[in-house]
């Protein structure tokens, strides 16, 4: 409905796109997901610029999904870029960097980079949750 109402390039419609890639994920629709998801990233860049907190999003869950189905290599890509995004973004509008740190250290470690895993693990800790009290 949002892209016959909106326009199929309209960044609502790529929320409903990636909210819709979230259910089919869940229901282990992964190559559905990955479909829209994609979608949504590039609407989202066209319509804001690489640098935004929506792309970001998008970079995050695409490259995680990415990651589940066995593409590790293209997962990293996407959140390294993830997390260049959103460390230019100011702090109320970017995604959890402890998380994007931790699905990045997760995925090099699938890779067996366990160098650069530890880099970003340590480079990770000021943004733990956990750690602050």
């Amino acid at each position: 409905m949002q892209q016959r109402f909106l326009g199929p390039e309209h960044p609502s419609a790529a929320t409903a796109m990636a909210n819709l890639a979230f259910v089919l994920e869940r229901a282990d629709k992964l190559p559905e997901a990955e479909s829209l998801l994609r979608q949504a990233l590039a609407i989202r860049r066209k319509a804001f610029g690489n640098e935004h907190a929506l792309v970001a999003h998008s970079l995050l869950h695409l490259g995680i999904l990415l990651g589940k189905q066995g593409n590790p290599v293209e997962g990293e890509s996407l959140l390294r870029e993830c997390l260049d995004v959103t460390k230019k973004l100011p702090p109320n509008e970017h995604v959890d960097l402890e998380h994007v740190y931790f699905e990045l250290v997760k995925v090099l470690s699938v890779e067996g980079k366990m160098d650069e895993a530890q880099k970003f693990f340590d480079e990770a800790q000021p943004f733990r949750k956990d750690l602050k009290k």
